[in-house]
């Protein structure tokens, strides 16, 4: 992260602030709808701040010097994890800010250079931020940058602004916990049915020779995991690694894809069930289980 951060100081060693407007001056103004839907979503009405929306279900929120990073759900209706930035990150994210506020949005996406040649490109991705303050916005979108980047289209420097500034604050959404999880074979959940979970639904239905293990996400997309009397066992708890341990607070902090496609990777994945264990000392009673779900 700092030696990104350092990047953008050398390449980006000197700004021109806008004056006389509320973002920049490539904002457009209107009633400000948005910007008060998302005041109320993160309850900032007395405040007033920045917000930066990146891709879908990303955004920060800058309040003097504090920095608060938030995901929502897919519906954008329900914060799904907050968070507030140290102060050396939210520093940095302060400076990307005003990086962002120089891009010209109209040149990230020209497709013509000098010659009259152009390249298209169908199948990139979109880059896409949005900055809401007040009745004003602005909009940075930019589809497969780096296929104009590397053939030096006209911009080019516009658009590698403008990825520097993407890659620098989507790098604040990272989740090593996660990542870390995904390289695992095995993981081991606790499930304690007096856990309380924001966003989360769970239950157990069991009938004569399976017990499912559901997990209703605020999508209405349920996961189950599904496990099998005969595969039940008891093993060592130190033979356990705890890095390998999750709990229903790690399943409701995470949306349906990704818990998803987390279960979907593992070779092996056992139930810690608190009422399996209520008599363990040093033994824990693990019942493999098996991913599904409903949609």
């Amino acid at each position: 992260m700092k030696t990104l951060f350092n990047l953008f100081l050398l390449l980006l060693s000197h700004y021109t602030f806008s004056q006389g407007f509320i973002i920049s001056q490539y904002e457009n103004c209107d009633t400000g709808a948005e910007y008060r839907r998302l005041i109320g979503l993160f309850q900032d009405q007395d405040k007033k701040p920045t917000i930066l929306k990146l891709n879908s279900r990303h955004y920060l929120t800058f309040e003097g010097d504090m920095v608060y990073r938030y995901d929502v759900a897919e519906s954008e209706n329900l914060i799904l994890y907050k968070k507030q930035l140290s102060q050396e990150e939210a520093y940095q994210c302060r400076q990307l800010l005003d990086t962002l506020k120089t891009v010209k949005p109209s040149l990230l996406n020209s497709t013509g250079n000098e010659k009259g040649e152009k390249i298209i490109v169908e199948d990139g991705v979109t880059f896409k931020i949005e900055l809401f303050k007040e009745n004003c916005m602005v909009a940075y979108s930019s589809h497969s940058p780096s296929a104009y980047i590397e053939n030096g289209y006209p911009n080019r420097e516009e658009r590698k602004k403008f990825v520097a500034v993407y890659d620098g604050i989507r790098s604040f959404f990272d989740d090593e916990e996660y990542e870390n999880l995904k390289r695992k074979d095995t993981i081991y959940l606790l499930y304690d049915k007096t856990s309380k979970t924001r966003n989360l639904k769970y239950a157990k239905i069991a009938s004569k020779k399976v017990l499912r293990y559901s997990f209703l996400f605020s999508d209405k997309k349920d996961l189950i995991l599904k496990t099998f009397a005969e595969e039940k066992r008891a093993v060592e708890k130190k033979s356990i690694d705890d890095k390998e341990i999750i709990n229903l607070g790690t399943i409701d902090r995470y949306r349906f894809d990704l818990m998803f496609e987390l279960f979907y990777s593992k070779k092996v994945i056992y139930i810690i069930d608190e009422e399996d264990n209520k008599q363990m000392k040093n033994k824990a009673v693990l019942r493999r289980a098996y991913l599904s779900y409903n949609q």
